[in-house]
């Protein structure tokens, strides 16, 4: 049974051979390639003519030699045509995005077959069965395929959700599929013998863990989610709810793989690969229910001495283990798929905390060209004219001018030549520094095509970094795809090395430099895929991308936590501002308008506080004048008094 495996967002569809000899990689671009482990070479690299269309989204290698029964005393058979078909032909599987399945025939470095009709989605997982295999799509459905004959001979719909991993058993009677709960099947009448939850998240991988010469239902299997940083490990005819065992890793997984067991007593031993590039090694004999997770027993990293300075870390992509005899071996592949290195150990030789210092010139892919190059250079006539475009044309004079405009001859007999050439003043200022008076619709000056050209063939050639600082800040799209035309073929690599290493300088100005790396990659890619040194000049490049992208998330969500910190203490200073700009105590000066106003009023009021004192103080006497004069027949004593005189 060959290893099943669904790839993360991480982990590119790639993996080794049954044997380890062999490792498979299809890139974004459709093209697949086949190294060979021992020597690190590329053996192989095949394009599909639907490429484009159909992206490779997962691998399956066929399985090598019979397939064993589990049986007590298994008895060899001979296996059939079709199976022994599939084995000598090497056949590798790849599912598409599109739905369809692809047979790649290693042993004739081609495509077998193209098998379509049973998903209409992507294809995430390849299980193969001897000469049959299964798949799962995202259309939530598994279908078993007739190798050989490229048919469907089954298909069901095996989940609500979408199916991303496969694993089936030897005996070919039951299968395990996975999305966010794991279902195990009975593979004749297409219903489900158990189901096993206790993932958060969809399982992308499993792996089967049997013992020999015991039923399946005896054994155990593996499960690793995406999200999840735990490889838990259930079995088949437990009645656990839950996961009997975990292995608690570093980050979350990105492929696992298992040591094939000899006895019931052999202690299991599990690779787990990280999505950070760290391999991680657990041994553990399974056997009952474990309540803390378990810890690995050997973390082994990669480190790169390019740099004397500092090292940097390599990461891991890739590993597998295989058994021989008692000795058990750990395969792995480090760096990048633009150099490719290769290693073996033996499980013994492990320690605890292990990093490896490589150094990847030296120790990498050894897939390294020739110094040749294809590009063939033509040999010209003496008497041939060359016709180029003005700004390219050489100024000598051509073979067809007559001898009388080539030369003249003084009256010393010295031999001088008269070329046509521009004067002094006018190459003078072409190859000046200062902008011709070009000028666009908002007044600013601009570069001339002519111009830019010539100042960076000259700029390059004389590593004067002002005249290139003058080209390079050109970000006119146009300008720019003119000016890499123009480009002699020469230049090509010069001008990336030199792009290349202002990136590294100036991370700031990346995206427009950038601009002229898309430009050159676009106009020139025919004569820069004949170059030697093309790999050792864009695998730094794409590199530095690739680390560029992958903290660009984490870099995001620090700028996301950082702008919430300073709005709040903003906030915070706005709101401290605003009380203190509320006084607690307010003291209003009155003027002296108020005050005679104020004293006016006091006066008015005392004023008419007397005359009512008044008016009380004046009634009584007048009541008592009226009495007198009652008493007086009418006059009063005044009145008398005045009529006596």
């Amino acid at each position: 049974m060959a290893s099943s495996k669904a790839f993360s967002a991480a982990q590119p569809p790639l993996g080794f051979s049954p044997d380890g000899q062999y490792l498979a990689y299809s890139g974004p671009d459709g093209r697949l390639k086949i190294w060979e482990t021992t020597t690190g070479t590329l053996r192989q690299e095949y394009t599909p003519s639907s490429h484009l269309s159909s992206m490779c989204t997962c691998l399956s290698w066929a399985p090598i030699g019979g397939q064993s029964s589990l049986k007590k005393k298994p008895k060899r058979r001979k296996p059939s045509e079709a199976e022994g078909a599939v084995q000598n032909l090497g056949l590798l599987a790849l599912g598409t995005l599109r739905g369809s399945v692809l047979l790649y025939s290693v042993a004739k470095g081609d495509l077998q077959s193209e098998m379509t009709g049973g998903h209409s989605d992507t294809v995430h997982c390849i299980c193969w069965n001897a000469e049959s295999l299964f798949s799962c799509s995202e259309d939530r459905h598994i279908v078993k395929w007739n190798a050989m004959k490229g048919t469907v001979q089954s298909k069901w719909k095996a989940d609500v959700g979408t199916v991303y991993s496969l694993a089936v058993l030897p005996d070919g009677k039951t299968l395990l599929s996975a999305g966010k709960a794991i279902h195990w099947w009975d593979l004749k009448t297409k219903t489900i013998l158990k189901k096993f939850s206790g993932h958060v998240n969809s399982v992308f991988q499993l792996q089967v863990v049997l013992f020999p010469d015991e039923e399946p239902e005896n054994g155990y299997f593996l499960s690793a989610a995406k999200g999840d940083r735990l490889v838990s490990a259930w079995q088949f005819k437990s009645n656990e709810k839950f996961a009997l065992a975990s292995f608690a890793l570093t980050d979350e997984p990105a492929a696992i793989d298992i040591s094939k067991l000899t006895s019931r007593s052999e202690k299991v031993m599990l690779v787990a690969l990280t999505n950070s590039g760290v391999l991680h090694v657990f041994e553990h004999q399974l056997n009952g229910k474990c309540r803390k997770p378990l810890k690995p027993k050997v973390i082994l990293q990669i480190a790169s001495t390019d740099n004397p300075e500092t090292s940097s870390p390599v990461p891991i992509f890739a590993s597998m283990i295989s058994c021989n005899g008692n000795d058990k071996n750990i395969t792995f592949a480090y760096g990048d798929f633009v150099k490719v290195g290769f290693e073996k150990m033996k499980c013994e030789s492990l320690v605890e905390n292990m990093c490896l210092v490589r150094n990847l010139n030296s120790s990498g892919s050894k897939d390294e060209r020739k110094n040749t190059t294809k590009v063939v250079t033509p040999k010209v006539a003496n008497d041939a004219k060359v016709l180029a475009p003005g700004h390219l044309a050489s100024n000598r004079p051509t073979q067809h001018e007559s001898s009388s405009q080539q030369k003249r001859k003084l009256e010393d007999g010295c031999e001088v030549r008269t070329q046509r050439q521009l004067p002094m003043e006018d190459r003078l200022s072409a190859l000046s520094l200062e902008l011709p008076n070009h000028t666009d619709a908002s007044g600013s000056t601009k570069l001339s095509l002519d111009n830019v050209a010539h100042l960076l063939v000259q700029g390059l050639h004389g590593k004067d970094q002002d005249i290139l600082n003058r080209v390079f800040d050109v970000v006119d799209r146009n300008v720019i795809d003119k000016t890499v035309r123009r480009v002699p073929a020469e230049v090509v690599i010069v001008t990336l090395k030199e792009l290349q290493q202002r990136i590294h300088d100036k991370p700031d100005r990346s995206l427009q430099h950038l601009g002229w790396i898309r430009s050159i990659m676009t106009h020139h890619m025919s004569y820069l895929s004949t170059c030697s040194t093309l790999d050792a000049i864009l695998g730094p490049l794409y590199q530095l991308f690739d680390a560029r992208i992958t903290l660009f998330e984490k870099m995001s969500r620090l700028k996301g936590r950082l702008d919430l910190i300073i709005t709040q203490v903003g906030m915070q200073q706005n709101d401290l501002a605003e009380k203190s700009t509320n006084a607690l105590c307010v003291y209003q000066d009155e003027s002296s308008d108020e005050v005679d106003s104020y004293i006016d009023d006091l006066l008015q009021s005392h004023s008419e506080s007397e005359a009512d004192n008044w008016d009380e103080f004046s009634e009584p006497e007048d009541m008592e004048l009226d009495k007198e004069v009652e008493a007086n027949g009418g006059e009063s004593d005044i009145d008398f008094a005045l009529e006596s005189d």
